[in-house]
């Protein structure tokens, strides 16, 4: 099967491949084709309509012509009516129409959940991500530095609010286990989404030189120095964007998992970005995979001029149609825009400053809202706010954060990412082929879940 035959395409009904659409002729000639007459109705509803408004113009101050006038118009629009298909009433023994929302799927993980159940829905952990503020004494309020940090050493340094539990940290065998449940991570955006896939990188690989894949760099490229994206830097060069990588000494997290990072400053392309986005995506994800629900990671703007309307039609509008037309269907979740730093260059602080940076999270999370409102397992796009998270907490240029803020982001989102798995489960949204096909047994039921093909009597 083909990649055309997995993405569904992002046309209207009717249209062709290059965009064009069938005129009213070519639509006659397909009734044909098909054994059906040109309906006459259209036609004889517009002569109707045409004579209403003629009877109209004629009547206009000539009383003595209403009554006439009001006999005509009553018996064309008992006519109107008759000739108006009416929709069919359901009968009772009709199936109800399918509803889109259990369809979340997820697999079965060794681990217990670390923070579903603590107390927190999803909904609700968003809301206390968007009100953490920094810690005037905490490690993300100091200078970089160039020393290495210890995965069994982190702590969150925010102050957390008081709605939902504290978060939970993950160690690496928690995140292998939980995001292995999942069909994939992919994300897409501009430095500030691959620095939440470098803290990834580091947490799944239990290494302070996770996020790069150069050895001669492991020892550069640790802690702060990770993430400092000034122009005489090498690390950003090597960034890990694959957990598939060929060259990597050993595959992340055993094989057991996919994060991808799509890198992309601004999707001005409407039409282009989301189809090469999913085909990408699709050809890199085994088969067994595409039977769970990827995660969707996205987020652009400084790039974009802080334009939403770039970001809207650019990748959430298609994205979401996308989300609704397939199953599994994906968990798609939008990063907002860090806070500015105090060092901002001046020439960008006007249109990259506080208010300018704020507005565009504001209009964001309200378009968000206003495609699909509900929760993610309803079908709606999660905003995570970094705001409060990164603002006042020390930056390397006004934009790009060290490694603690970064560390934060991504022990985060795999909290939300625990608490979605449980939501989905709770939907019935379990899919337990490891009671069929177990790891290291190979038969036919389970090779058939890769390359399955009828079988042709000779």
């Amino acid at each position: 099967m083909s990649e055309k035959d997995y993405l569904p395409l992002l046309t209207s009904p009717g249209s062709h491949d290059d965009g064009s659409f069938n005129s009213s002729e070519e639509d006659s000639r397909h009734s044909h084709h098909c054994g059906q007459r040109p309906s006459r109705v259209p036609l004889l509803l517009s002569g109707i309509a045409l004579l209403l408004a003629s009877i109209s113009v004629l009547t206009s101050g000539h009383s003595a012509l209403d009554k006439t006038s009001s006999a005509v118009r009553g018996s064309l629009s008992g006519t109107l009516n008759a000739l108006t298909p009416k929709p069919s009433s359901p009968s009772s023994s009709s199936p109800p129409l399918p509803v889109q929302s259990k369809a979340t799927v997820v697999g079965p993980r060794l681990y217990a959940p670390q923070y579903y159940g603590q107390g927190c829905n999803s909904q609700q952990l968003l809301e206390a991500i968007r009100d953490v503020r920094v810690h005037k004494g905490g490690l993300a309020h100091s200078p970089p530095s160039n020393r290495s940090f210890a995965q069994d050493d982190f702590e969150y340094s925010f102050e957390w609010p008081t709605s939902c539990p504290a978060p939970h940290v993950y160690s690496s065998a928690e995140a292998c286990d939980l995001v292995g449940a999942f069909g994939a991570i992919v994300t897409s955006g501009d430095s500030l989404t691959r620095h939440l896939v470098n803290a990834l990188m580091i947490i799944f690989r239990d290494a302070p030189y996770g996020a790069v894949h150069n050895p001669s760099l492991y020892e550069q490229c640790q802690g702060d120095n990770m993430f400092d994206d000034r122009a005489d830097k090498a690390c950003r060069h090597w960034t890990l964007a694959d957990s598939h990588l060929p060259t990597l000494p050993e595959p992340v997290c055993g094989g057991n998992i996919r994060l991808m990072h799509f890198e992309h400053a601004c999707p001005i392309d409407p039409t282009g970005y989301v189809p090469r986005f999913l085909s990408w995506w699709h050809g890199k994800v085994p088969p067994e995979k595409r039977a769970l629900s990827p995660v969707f990671i996205n987020s652009f703007g400084l790039h974009c001029q802080l334009v939403p309307s770039i970001s809207l039609f650019g990748v959430l509008r298609p994205l979401f149609t996308y989300a609704q037309t397939v199953f599994p269907r994906p968990i798609s979740l939008w990063s907002g825009v860090q806070a500015p730093g105090e060092n901002k260059p001046d020439q960008y602080r006007e249109f990259q400053g506080p208010e300018a940076v704020q507005r565009y999270n504001d209009v964001m999370e309200r378009e968000i809202r206003a495609i699909r409102s509900g929760t993610v397992m309803e079908g709606a796009i999660g905003f995570m706010s970094w705001y409060g998270l990164s603002d006042g907490a020390e930056s390397y240029d006004g934009t790009h954060y060290a490694y603690q803020v970064n560390m934060e982001r991504a022990q985060l989102v795999l909290n939300l990412l625990d608490v979605l798995w449980g939501e989905a489960i709770e939907e019935g949204g379990l899919w337990e082929l490891n009671k069929v096909c177990p790891n290291g047994r190979a038969h036919n039921q389970c090779l058939a879940v890769h390359y399955w093909e009828p079988e042709v009597s000779s």
